[in-house]
């Protein structure tokens, strides 16, 4: 499965046509490596997520999940330098991603994060 231009880029002064193709680019570029490691993977859109709670929705969208047997993996592909709100984001998911998607109740998540600079999977 390729990954679609479907993201938004973040509320910035810069070029969104060329962050879309940058982004796209750097996420199949991941999704071939996780499956040739023998990876299933799931992009953008399968893994999107609401959780409710009283007063307000935790939503995302992780880049990438990759998964098999039992082990998981929440990829999160960056194009710019790598901040810690980058890793916060990540955090995120790993504590919402298994109460949302059911697909992942009882999965062993772990975290990747990259920038366009460094080595993946």
């Amino acid at each position: 499965m390729l990954h679609g231009l479907l993201c938004e880029p973040p509320a910035t002064d810069f070029d969104k046509t060329r962050w879309l193709l940058s982004h796209a680019t750097l996420v199949n570029e991941r999704i071939r490596n996780w499956e040739v490691g023998g990876f299933e993977v799931d992009v953008e859109a399968q893994n999107r997520f609401g959780l409710r709670g009283k007063t307000a929705t935790l939503a995302g969208r992780p880049d990438i999940i990759s998964h098999r047997d039992d082990e998981s993996v929440i990829v999160d592909a960056k194009t710019g330098q790598e901040g810690q709100s980058h890793a916060v984001q990540v955090m995120i998911y790993l504590y919402a991603v298994p109460k949302a998607l059911e697909p992942y109740r009882n999965a062993k998540l772990r975290r990747r994060s990259r920038t366009a600079t460094t080595q993946s999977a």
